[in-house]
């Protein structure tokens, strides 16, 4: 017996660093400036996670971990589901494209 699977495929992937930027806007004590000091990186590095154009790596995760109170495995989930989003995404429009071509 064959099982249908019916993953929902989202209209855009939701990168982990739209979380970061909610967190630094809802704290009033920190900035992108001073979490990018607090965690050791370039504030040009952060601002380019935080514009999903990089994505989260262990190491950073468990610094930003401690510092929103968010665990590091939660952060990973978040960038793992943001990864399998694109790829389904991907496959979807192809999908659809070779659906089209005649």
């Amino acid at each position: 017996m064959a099982t249908q699977n019916n993953n929902i495929i989202p209209f855009e992937a939701t990168h982990p660093g739209v979380l970061i930027k909610d967190e630094c806007d809802a704290c009033d004590d920190i900035n992108q400036k001073d979490l990018a000091k607090e965690l050791g990186v370039k504030a040009s590095f952060l601002n380019e996670i935080i514009k999903g154009k990089r994505p989260l790596t262990a190491d950073f995760v468990i610094i930003l971990g401690k510092i929103f109170e968010i665990p590091a495995d939660y952060w990973m989930k978040f960038q793992t589901q943001f990864e399998i989003d694109k790829a389904r995404i991907k496959e979807k429009n192809i999908e659809k494209i070779n659906n089209i071509e005649v």
